[in-house]
């Protein structure tokens, strides 16, 4: 299973605490720290990344922050979008190729 969240761009730790995470539901981010055994502002930092990664999200509840893993079925529209976003800036890089060429250093 790893692997699989890894391949969303996920480092080896924060495909950890994203499984843990999704196994555990919707906590706090300083109880997610105690159960990675990693100190809550590394988490903190961990949550944002995976953020990012769309692989969380986030919320506040009586000033208290809790992360919640994005739902395994959801992961395939997140591959979807992932895809047409790719799609498009392979789209862009033909448009701007003949452009970059001329930029490029002929001996580089």
């Amino acid at each position: 299973m790893k692997s699989l969240i890894q391949a969303f761009g996920a480092s080896d730790k924060q495909a950890d605490t994203y499984l843990r995470l999704l196994s555990l539901g919707a906590q706090p981010v300083s109880v997610m720290a105690r159960h990675m055994g990693t100190p809550r502002s590394t988490m903190y930092l961990m949550m944002q990344e995976l953020e990012k990664l769309h692989l969380v999200t986030h919320f506040t509840r009586d000033g208290i922050t809790f992360v919640k893993a994005t739902a395994a079925k959801d992961l395939g529209a997140l591959l979807d979008a992932k895809q047409r976003s790719l799609e498009q800036v392979k789209k862009n890089l033909q448009t701007k190729l003949p452009e970059l060429r001329h930029m490029e250093n002929a001996f580089s």
